[in-house]
């Protein structure tokens, strides 16, 4: 997989972290955000967010450490409230 075009990884300041399976896993940061993605080379209709690429997300509050979203092929805690729109733009950039 070609690593990610530098306007994403400076927008989302995501870095690459370790591949599983050959698929890579990406820790994307912000002030409120934490954020942890693997991410097929091509979209999964089975396994991808709304059949895209993103096949695990994990998104964690930085100030209360709770886990906000939670997709592992399926949803376990999907985002609601003020994380939905952290959620919208990294299906966005990168599913």
């Amino acid at each position: 997989m070609k690593d990610l075009p530098t306007y994403l990884v400076e927008k989302l300041q995501a870095k690459k972290l370790k591949s599983t399976f050959g698929n890579p896993w990406y820790e994307i940061k912000t002030d409120k955000y934490r954020c942890q993605i693997m991410r097929f080379d091509e979209p999964s209709a089975q396994y991808g967010i709304e059949g895209g690429k993103i096949s695990k997300l994990w998104i964690q509050d930085i100030k209360t450490k709770e886990v906000v979203a939670n997709y592992d092929r399926e949803w376990d805690i999907e985002p609601k409230g003020d994380v939905k729109k952290f959620y919208d733009e990294v299906i966005k950039e990168y599913n």
